[in-house]
Order: C-alpha cells, then sequence, then structure tokens
C-alpha cells in the first residue's frame, strides 16, 4: 500500500510539472508566436511601435511622418541659398504598405529571434525610403546649371586671312556634379531637424589644350562650290558646316558624320531643298549637307586618314569629282572616318559666300603626300523623254529636265614619299551612278485641214460665186480627264497613261573618259 501511494504522489507530480510547463509553453507560445502586435524594441521611422497592432502603428507613423514633410532642404553655394520643404521635393510614402511589409518580416523571425525582442530587450529599427520627385530635382538642378556652368573651350585653330593660322588657348569649364550634390540627399526617414545639401560643382578639363597644337599645321584642305542663290540649300549646308568646325578627333577615335550633324528636322533648323530620291530630284529636309560630307571626305581622303563607312549617291553629282561624293541619310547612311594617326585632328567647316572650305589640321610629322584619281570603266548612256503636253503650241518644244548619263567608276588613293616615289595604292571604292533621263515636253501634231484619204469627185462650185473654203471640224482637245492623266503619269511613272504619246530617244555615247559636267546640284 506504501508503495501504492508513492507511486499515485509520483504519477501526480509528474502531472502536475507537466501541466506547468505545457502552461508556461502556452504562454510564451502566445507572447512569441500568437501575439497580434509588434514585439518590444520595434521601431519603425524612428517611432516606436512596441505592442502596437499594424493599424494602430499605421496611425501612430502617418502622424509622425506628416511633421517630417515639413522638414526644410537648404541648398547653399557661396552667397546661393534656397531652402525647399520635403514635401516639395519628395514622393508621398505609403505609409500602410510599409507597415504590411516590415509586419510580415516580423511574423518570419525564428524562435530565437523573438526571444532576444522580448526578453533581451534587443531593439530592431526599420527605416523607410525616401523617393524623390525626378521632375522638381530635374527642375533644381536647370537651375544651378544656369546660374554655374561654364563652357568648357577647347584650345584650338583659327585662320585668319591676314595673319594665317593662330592657336587660341584652351579653358576649363565648370558644371554641377548633379550625382555629388544628390547623393548627400537622405536617403530614408529618420530625418534631422534640417538638412544642410552643399552645391557641389566639378572642373572639366579641355580635351585639347594649347601644348597639343604647337606642332599643328594644315595636313589636307578641299574646297567645293554651290550656288548661294538657292537660299534653302545653303541654309542646310550653313548649318552642317557649323556642326563639322571645330570637332575634334583623338588618336584612334571615330568621328561619325550623323552624330556631329544631328538629325535633320524642322525643329532642328533644316528646311526643304532637292535631294536625290530614285531616279530624280525631289525636296527633302536638309537638301545640300551631303556637299559637306562629301567635302570632308575629299579632305579626309588627302589626310590619309582611315574611311570606316561611306556610300556614293544613286546619281553623279556636279561639286565633287567621280567617285568622291559621300552622301548621308541619318539613321540608315553614315560617313565615318578614323584618326590613324598618333595625334589629334581638328577640323575646320566654312561655308559662305558659294564656296566651302574643309581643313584638317594635325601634327605636321603626319602630313602625306596623297594623289586620287578615277577610272570610268563604264558610261551609261541616258535617254530623252519625249511627252505631249497638250497646252504647247503645234511643234513647240521644251525641256523639263536636263539629263545626263551613268558611270561606273573605280577611284584610288595613291600615297606618295617626298621625292615622288609611289609607295602604295589602295582602291577606295567601285560606284555605280545611275543615268539621269533627260524629259521634254513637246506640243500636239498640227492636224490636216482635210484627210488625207478625202474624196472630192462628188464635189461641185458654182461658176457664179467665188470659191470659199470649208471651215475644218474643230479639232480635239484635252478635256480635263486627260490632264489627270497627264499629271498623274508625272506623279507615278508606274502608272501607264493612254492619251499621252511618250517618244524615247536614245542619244549617241559620248567619250569613254568624259570631263566633268555641270551637273544639276543634289543633296
Amino acid at each position: 500500500m506504501k508503495n501504492q501511494g508513492s507511486r499515485r504522489a509520483l504519477i501526480f507530480s509528474g502531472l502536475l510539472v507537466g501541466a506547468i510547463l505545457a502552461a508556461v509553453l502556452f504562454y510564451y507560445y502566445q507572447i512569441l508566436y500568437e501575439a497580434e502586435a509588434f514585439l518590444p524594441g520595434v521601431q519603425i521611422a524612428s517611432v516606436s511601435v512596441e505592442n502596437k497592432n499594424p493599424e494602430e502603428a499605421k496611425r501612430q507613423i502617418s502622424e509622425a511622418v506628416g511633421k517630417v514633410y515639413e522638414t526644410p532642404i537648404r541648398f547653399y553655394k557661396d552667397n546661393y541659398s534656397r531652402t525647399y520643404k520635403l514635401k516639395e521635393v519628395a514622393e508621398l510614402i505609403n505609409i500602410s504598405r510599409a507597415v504590411d511589409e516590415i509586419w510580415k518580416q516580423e511574423q518570419q523571425l525564428n524562435l530565437k529571434q523573438r526571444w532576444n525582442r522580448v526578453y533581451q530587450r534587443e531593439k530592431k529599427e526599420y527605416p523607410i525610403a525616401i523617393q524623390y520627385k525626378k521632375d522638381v530635382t530635374d527642375s533644381i538642378f536647370h537651375e544651378w546649371q544656369e546660374q554655374w556652368t561654364k563652357p568648357v573651350v577647347n584650345a584650338h585653330i583659327e585662320v585668319d586671312i591676314a595673319t594665317g593660322m593662330k592657336i587660341i588657348p584652351e579653358k576649363s569649364g565648370v558644371e554641377v556634379d548633379k550625382k555629388a550634390t544628390f547623393d548627400t540627399f537622405p536617403e530614408q526617414m529618420p530625418l534631422a531637424n534640417e538638412i544642410e545639401v552643399p552645391i557641389i560643382v566639378k572642373e572639366i578639363l579641355p580635351a585639347v589644350n594649347q601644348g597639343m597644337l604647337q606642332n599643328m599645321g594644315e595636313i589636307a584642305s578641299f574646297v567645293t562650290y554651290y550656288n548661294a542663290a538657292s537660299i534653302d540649300r545653303s541654309h542646310n549646308l550653313t548649318i552642317a558646316a557649323s556642326a563639322v568646325n571645330e570637332s575634334v578627333i583623338q588618336s584612334g577615335e571615330v568621328f561619325s558624320f550623323n552624330e556631329t550633324v544631328g538629325p535633320r528636322s524642322v525643329e532642328t533648323g533644316y528646311r526643304n531643298a532637292m535631294v536625290i530620291v530614285g531616279d530624280t530630284y525631289v525636296p527633302g529636309l536638309g537638301g545640300g549637307i551631303c556637299q559637306v560630307s562629301s567635302t570632308l571626305y575629299n579632305t579626309a581622303l588627302l589626310a590619309g586618314l582611315e574611311i570606316v563607312e561611306r556610300h556614293n549617291h544613286a546619281m553623279a553629282v556636279s561639286y565633287v569629282p567621280l567617285g568622291r561624293d559621300a552622301t548621308v541619310v541619318y539613321d540608315l547612311q553614315d560617313f565615318q572616318i578614323r584618326n590613324n594617326t598618333a595625334h589629334p585632328i581638328y577640323l575646320r567647316a566654312i561655308a559662305g559666300g558659294g564656296v566651302l572650305t574643309a581643313n584638317m589640321y594635325g601634327d605636321l610629322s603626319t602630313k602625306q603626300k596623297v594623289d586620287l584619281r578615277a577610272v570610268v570603266d563604264e558610261q551609261i548612256p541616258n535617254e530623252v523623254v519625249v511627252e505631249e503636253d497638250p497646252n504647247l503650241a503645234p511643234g513647240e518644244e521644251t525641256v523639263t529636265m536636263t539629263g545626263f548619263p551613268g558611270y561606273v567608276v573605280r577611284s584610288y588613293r595613291d600615297l606618295y614619299s617626298e621625292d615622288g616615289q609611289l609607295l602604295s595604292s589602295e582602291q577606295l571604292a567601285l560606284d555605280h551612278y545611275r543615268p539621269l533621263n533627260t524629259i521634254m515636253l513637246k506640243g500636239p501634231e498640227l492636224v490636216s485641214e482635210f484627210p488625207e484619204d478625202a474624196d472630192d469627185s462628188d464635189q461641185t462650185i458654182d461658176p457664179n460665186h467665188p470659191e470659199v473654203p470649208i471651215e475644218p471640224d474643230t479639232p480635239p482637245v484635252a478635256t480635263d480627264e486627260d490632264e489627270d492623266n497627264v499629271n498623274d503619269d508625272n506623279i507615278n511613272d508606274t502608272q501607264e497613261s493612254t492619251d499621252v504619246p511618250v517618244e524615247v530617244v536614245t542619244p549617241q555615247p559620248e567619250p569613254e573618259e568624259p570631263p566633268l559636267m555641270p551637273l544639276p546640284e543634289s543633296f
């Protein structure tokens, strides 16, 4: 009996200890895992949310952040100072989302982390990231740039008619360092009572200094001519030349005409002028700038530079010899050259008074003796297309487009030594130029008074009356429909017109080695 009593007491004691342990475990489980509030030591944006549920935390943090948005931010430099409130430059924070994300992180803590929070009083700070308004910061930066930016000036060469070439010294530039300035912005809450942001500027060193130009001289030049009376074309040509002028190509660097000149649009100042499209000339934005690229191409050839990209026109142009033109189309066809010398090359392009001049200046040790030549492999005759025009008098003729032949041309660059010995010969390109047909308008054929097969045997003449000529029938005239057919044929040469006869006359071929022809100006 005594043993049974001891056994019962032991069982009872075990059950009691187990119950107590279970209660303790349940208690701690409720505190550590089932609590509906943030654990002790948790702060969000320096606001304590200990023992607060997420909704209570949101209300408390919203109130605190609202006050933070009134924090002043002062930008300063020298005597300049300007103050904004944080709410003017920062985006509004979604407090509800931020608290919900932090609550999820808290729910993923392990037992040890929870124990440390509750019983070791370990603190945990959750900052809230600040996002700034890009349009506002960009506007502030633009204001600073206008106030403190000084453009860098490279040492460069100017050619004066009286004094010749002279070197203009370089000048360092200054600009606001946007990244360094805005990196001092606070990135998260909490914030200080006042934020001081210094405006940081940096010096921009010139790419070319005076010392680099001491041995500089002209290594190549080329001149082309244009009709200054073509106002719009001259305007485009001058804009493009100005964009190229004073460009510097560092050693090994590739110069891109399209990147330098930029897109040809009304917004960039370009006008409509004649350009080559297919087999004819039509108005197009930027007409004329190909003369700049072609002039620059010839200068680069004479300077011995490497040609990276170049395209010939569809038809021959008048301002450079055959095989030495360079057409450009933005985002499609570019003209590119590489500076294959060990020194920088300075470009000069000046247009005015019908004369376009391109000069290249480099170290005089790089100057070469270059000869350019071309061989015409084939001359493709053009045709004379005769179209009847009812608006012209019978037999009258007028030429509306003067054409010229096409060519197949090989171009070469020969390099000579100082004593005239040929060092190398390089084929530059094999170019195909289409002919341009001559368009001639001709009046309608004269209609005879009588049909050729008329039989007048039945006609009698009264001898008592003088002979009176018979009035002919009224000749046919072009109707509106006929005129429309003529116009449509002129607009679209793929649409045939049965109302307007077209006669094609093939002229005699010209000599195999033709001299330069006064061809129409293209772009």
